[in-house]
């Protein structure tokens, strides 16, 4: 069945790959990357937004890693889709007692300690016909699901011109949530680690073919030393950030599960997050180096994917967020080298 859901969505993915591409500069100049509805409908028609859910739940019943593997085929693919924020409202929904509409958009955030009655940034918020969100409260955690049309939206986006609004809030009724703050930031980082896994595999792969075609001296830039020096850091890099995504999935399984405990999920998430999120921004930056002046130009294609490197690096705890709350965990533990090994043995 996991096979069989995997090679779906990569077929339907392929696809729509290059009218989802050939249509972003003309969409970027506009200002906003637009929800392609038909792909959308065609998701939503083969289920995979309720992919994490278990068949108690309404969903497949996947693996984990069968079920991860979705968001990280449209990262791959560059698709302009939230399905992975989906995905994951989905599971926050059924974990919290939340009713959702039974199809469109849902995406998930926390509220910004910053702001009163604010959210933080919101993936795709304005395309959402319901948004979970997370506040944080002395009394506790609470839970809401808002529609958005009946709070302002604050427009914003990202460095890829796709949505990235906030809401703020008035007249929401909140519940009582048996899921942290933390814990919910940490399903957003495993959704970011495996979008950076997924985009860094394509980017690298973009720069093997270019090095492999692109002439310079009478050779092809690949046969110069400097230039496979790079690659090489590119290729450990990429490899780095699938495992460091693998161990954030198995880690969001075993916590789905009930055997982890939510504070060992988040550090996982966390450091996942923290090693894709290094890399990601290492592959992009060599991936413009080698390209050179074509790399930053709408038409080449190559910045779908370096751009979205550069905003997931940000989201849901950039790389010094999640350094700071591990090494606090780090100072707290009992003792550092059992510490750092059980994190190691999920993470690398």
């Amino acid at each position: 069945m996991s096979d069989l859901v995997a090679e779906s969505a990569g077929r339907l993915f392929a696809d729509w790959q290059a009218r989802a591409i050939a249509a972003l500069p003309r969409e970027a100049e506009q200002g906003e990357i637009p929800l392609i509805a038909d792909l959308w409908s065609q998701v939503e028609d083969q289920g995979f937004p309720l992919a994490l859910l278990s068949e108690a739940e309404g969903g497949f019943g996947l693996e984990p890693e069968s079920a991860w593997l979705l968001p990280a085929l449209a990262a791959e693919q560059g698709v302009a889709l939230p399905l992975g924020e989906t995905m994951v409202a989905r599971l926050i929904a059924a974990r919290c007692g939340l009713d959702l509409p039974d199809t469109g958009v849902v995406t998930f955030g926390l509220m910004d300690t910053t702001a009163a009655g604010r959210s933080t940034r919101l993936a795709w918020g304005r395309h959402a016909v319901a948004v979970v969100l997370l506040d944080e409260t002395p009394a506790g955690p609470r839970v809401a699901c808002v529609d958005p049309a009946a709070q302002t939206l604050l427009p914003g986006r990202n460095i890829l011109c796709e949505p990235r609004d906030r809401l703020q809030l008035s007249g929401v009724e909140w519940r009582p949530s048996p899921l942290s703050a933390d814990e919910v930031r940490a399903l957003g980082a495993v959704l970011r680690a495996v979008g950076i896994a997924g985009a860094s595999r394509t980017v690298l792969a973009l720069c093997l073919e270019y090095a492999r075609q692109r002439q310079q001296f009478g050779k092809p830039l690949g046969r110069f030393q400097v230039i496979q020096h790079n690659l090489a850091i590119m290729a450990s890099q990429t490899a780095a950030a699938g495992a460091a995504a693998g161990g954030a999935v198995r880690a969001c399984g075993a916590w789905a599960a009930g055997a982890c405990a939510a504070s060992e999920f988040v550090l996982h998430a966390g450091a996942a997050k923290l090693r894709a999120g290094e890399a990601g921004g290492l592959i992009a930056a060599q991936a413009q180096q080698l390209h050179g002046a074509i790399g930053i130009t709408h038409e080449f294609p190559l910045h779908v994917w370096t751009r979205r490197l550069w905003s997931w690096r940000d989201e849901f705890g950039a790389e010094s967020y999640w350094a700071e709350h591990i090494g606090q965990a780090a100072l707290a533990a009992p003792a550092l080298w059992p510490f750092l090994t059980d994190l190691g043995e999920v993470t690398a």
